[in-house]
């Protein structure tokens, strides 16, 4: 099941769909090769449009980075040395002192939208 939500990525699908329909209902070889090149570039679209969404939405996301934590050895603010997600959709930050070299490590779970 399409799991999406992006009109685009669901259209794209929806057109590769079709195309393998139209290659498995053709007669003549080059007309089968012709749907079935059509149905991969519907299929590259799709990935384009998910992949760029995905792309979105982390931008999205660092718009609102967290607020830098005071290094406990010097009181300076620490900067971000390092970022990762992480498979519990929750995000790492790897902040150092510029100062003093003291390093902390900070997880923020994403917020998921009410539904």
């Amino acid at each position: 099941m399409l799991k999406s939500n992006s009109k685009n990525v669901r259209f794209c699908y929806e057109r590769a769909f079709a195309a393998a329909q139209h290659a498995d209902n053709a007669r003549e070889a080059i007309d089968r090769q012709f749907w079935l090149y059509r149905e991969r570039q519907w299929l590259k679209f799709a990935t384009y449009y998910e992949h760029s969404e995905r792309l979105t939405a982390f931008i999205k996301g660092m718009r609102s980075p967290p607020k830098q934590p005071v290094c406990s050895d010097c009181e300076v603010l620490m900067h971000v040395r390092r970022m990762q997600c992480r498979s519990d959709k929750s995000t790492e930050y790897h902040y150092e002192c510029i100062h003093c070299g003291t390093k902390q490590t900070i997880a923020e779970m994403d917020a998921e939208p009410a539904r």
